[in-house]
C-alpha cells in the first residue's frame, strides 16, 4: 500500500467510523430508554443496556451503506477543505488513482459488512432475544400469536412456544391424507429433543375414520418428523437477521414441502447484495466531492449524502416488501435498488472524470 493510499484509507476510515459512533450512539441511548419501562426481575438496566446493543447491531448492519457514504464524504471532505485534494491533482495524481485508492478502502468494508452480516448479526440478534426472555422470566413466542406453523410432507406442525433450542410447549400435529382429510391429530404439552426424535409429555391423539373418532392419552410419547432444533431456532427470528447458510437450509425445507419461501428468498438476496451496496455506496461520493473541491462546504456535502443515503435506504427497504407482496421474483427486488444506486454514482462519477 503506497503512502497515497494510506493516507485516503485513514481518512475514510475514520469518517466512516466517526459517522458509525455518532449514529449508533444516538439508536442505543433511544433503545436503552425505550427498555427502561420493562425493568423487573432479573432484567437490570444492565441487562437493558446489554440488550440495546446486541439488537441495534443489525440496524448496524441495515444503515452500513449510508454511513459508508456519510464517512466517505466526511472523510474526502475535509481533505477537500484542506486544499489536500487540490494539491493531490496538482502534484499529478488523477482523479481516477484517487478512486482507485477510496475503491481499496470500498472493498475492504464490503468485505467487513458481509461478515459482519453472516457471523455476528445473527448470533446477536439471537443472543439478545434470548437473554431478555430469560430475565423477564417469559416464554419465546414464536411465529406471532399462533406460535410456529411448519408443514413436513403431508403432516403440518404448530408449536405455540420455544423455551430453548431443544424444547417446545403445546404443540399441534395435523396428519393430512391425499383426498385433503385429515386422519390424526395430537397435543402434547411439551416436547424435549433427544437426538433423533422429540420426546412428547402428556399427549393426547385422536385418530379420525369412517367409524368414528378413536382417542388415546400418552404419558410420553417418541416423535419423529424433520422439525429439528435448528429449524425452529432458525424460523423463531427475522429472515433478514439470519446468515446465508441458515437461509439456504430454511428456504430449502419450505421449497420441498412446497411452503411460499418469497420472505427469504428476498431476505437473501438483500444480504448478498448489501455488500455491494455499500461500495456503491463510497463510490458515489467521489463525484460528490470532486464536483465542487471548493464551492461547497463540507456540512453541505453532508446533508446531501445524509438525504441520499436515508432515501436509498427506504427505497431499498420498500422494495424488497413490494417485491413480497406483489410476487416480483425475490432476485429483482433485492437487486434494483443497488443496480440503480450503482448506475447513479457511475453516471455522476463521468461527468467528473
Amino acid at each position: 500500500m503506497s503512502l497515497l493510499d494510506r493516507y485516503i484509507f485513514r481518512a475514510v476510515i475514520v469518517g466512516t467510523l466517526l459517522t458509525a459512533l455518532v449514529l449508533m450512539t444516538i439508536l442505543i441511548l433511544l433503545h436503552f430508554m425505550a427498555e427502561l419501562q420493562y425493568l423487573q426481575g432479573d432484567f437490570t438496566a444492565l441487562k437493558a443496556a446489554e440488550f440495546s446493543i446486541l439488537t441495534n447491531m443489525r440496524i448496524l448492519r441495515d444503515l452500513f451503506p449510508m454511513m459508508a457514504l456519510i464517512g466517505s464524504l466526511l472523510g474526502l471532505g475535509m481533505l477537500a477543505n484542506n486544499n489536500e485534494l487540490t494539491v493531490m491533482r496538482a502534484a499529478g495524481v488523477s482523479v481516477g488513482r484517487i478512486t482507485l485508492s477510496v475503491m481499496k478502502v470500498g472493498l475492504l468494508m464490503m468485505l467487513v459488512v458481509a461478515l459482519f452480516s453472516e457471523y455476528v448479526v445473527p448470533i446477536s440478534e439471537q443472543y439478545a432475544k434470548t437473554m431478555r426472555a430469560a430475565a423477564l422470566n417469559k416464554k419465546v413466542f414464536i411465529g406471532g400469536r399462533s406460535g410456529l406453523w411448519m408443514r413436513d410432507g403431508n403432516v403440518y406442525i404448530n408449536a405455540r412456544t420455544l423455551k430453548n433450542n431443544e424444547r417446545i410447549t403445546n404443540v399441534n400435529v395435523y396428519e393430512i391424507n391425499e383426498s385433503g382429510e385429515m386422519t390424526r391429530s395430537f397435543w402434547a404439552r411439551q416436547g424435549r429433543f433427544m437426538g433423533d426424535h422429540w420426546l412428547l409429555t402428556n399427549v393426547r391423539e385422536s385418530h379420525f375414520s369412517a367409524d368414528g373418532v378413536r382417542v388415546e392419552n400418552h404419558k410420553q410419547r417418541q416423535w419423529y418428523t424433520s422439525l429439528q432444533p435448528d429449524i425452529v431456532d432458525v424460523v423463531s427470528i427475522a429472515p433478514i437477521d439470519l446468515s446465508l447458510s441458515e437461509l439456504t437450509k430454511i428456504i430449502q425445507h419450505l421449497n420441498v414441502n412446497e411452503q411460499n419461501a418469497s420472505r427469504h428468498e428476498v431476505a437473501f438476496w438483500s444480504k448478498v447484495f448489501s455488500p455491494i451496496a455499500t461500495g456503491a455506496m463510497i463510490f458515489l461520493s467521489i463525484p460528490f466531492v470532486f464536483g465542487s473541491l471548493r464551492s461547497v462546504p463540507i456540512s453541505q456535502r453532508l446533508v446531501n449524502g445524509t438525504l441520499l443515503g436515508i432515501g436509498f435506504y427506504l427505497f431499498n427497504e420498500g422494495a424488497t416488501r413490494f417485491g413480497v407482496v406483489y410476487q416480483v421474483p425475490p432476485f429483482l427486488s433485492a437487486a434494483i435498488p443497488t443496480i440503480l444506486i450503482s448506475l447513479f454514482a457511475w453516471y455522476k462519477f463521468r461527468r467528473v472524470y
